[in-house]
């Protein structure tokens, strides 16, 4: 049975591979109240 960062992991990769430009907000979201060097 596959774990929950395998399935994390797979999912990421496809919204990633589907619409980058559409992600950016969800990223910003995610990672607020991190410095860019945190960020990347």
């Amino acid at each position: 049975m596959p774990n929950f960062d395998s399935i994390f992991n797979a999912f990421v990769t496809i919204l990633v591979t589907i619409d980058p430009p559409g992600l950016a907000a969800i990223f910003l979201a995610v990672t607020r109240g991190l410095n860019q060097q945190q960020r990347r």
